[in-house]
Parts: C-alpha cells; sequence; structure tokens
C-alpha cells in the first residue's frame, strides 16, 4: 500500500481566486432538505448555508448537451458545460 501524502497546512487561496475554497455537504432535488442539513450542521456550532442552482439534464450525450447549451446561448444564456452529478 503507497503512503498516504501529507495533508498540506497551506492556507493561501488558490492562484486567480479571491474567495478561497468551499465544501459542498450535498445536492438536493428540494430546498427543504437543503435546510434540514442547514439547521443540523448549525445546532452542532458549524456554519452552512444554501444555494440555488439551476439545471438542465442530465443528458445522455455531449452532443446532446452541446444541442441545448447552443439553443440556451440563442435565448440570452450563458451556459456552463459541467459533468452530470457536480
Amino acid at each position: 500500500m503507497a503512503p498516504v501524502p501529507p495533508v498540506s497546512t497551506n492556507k493561501t487561496q488558490p492562484a486567480g481566486s479571491s474567495v478561497g475554497y468551499t465544501l459542498q455537504l450535498g445536492l438536493f432535488n428540494t430546498t427543504a432538505n437543503a435546510e434540514n442539513l442547514v439547521r443540523e450542521l448549525k445546532n452542532h456550532g458549524i456554519e452552512a448555508h444554501t444555494e440555488t442552482r439551476v439545471q438542465l439534464g442530465p443528458f445522455k450525450t455531449r452532443s446532446e448537451a452541446d444541442e441545448a447549451s447552443e439553443k440556451l446561448r440563442k435565448l440570452g444564456y450563458k451556459p456552463l458545460l459541467a459533468p452530470a452529478g457536480y
């Protein structure tokens, strides 16, 4: 078994970043489930918040995703292609 690399104690921000890092603990289909997790974390003294995300897909192929992206661009949106489940 290969040795586990040491955990970095470097607390600098990534290159080009002005906000640092975030940890995502879940992706939920309902706001209520996300709010329940935030409440649970806060009960443990851990500050957390929710964010809202609008997504299309998942698409089975890159071609389908590109087709949807092009339609969205024509409507004036700026879609970002991301791996499914992200």
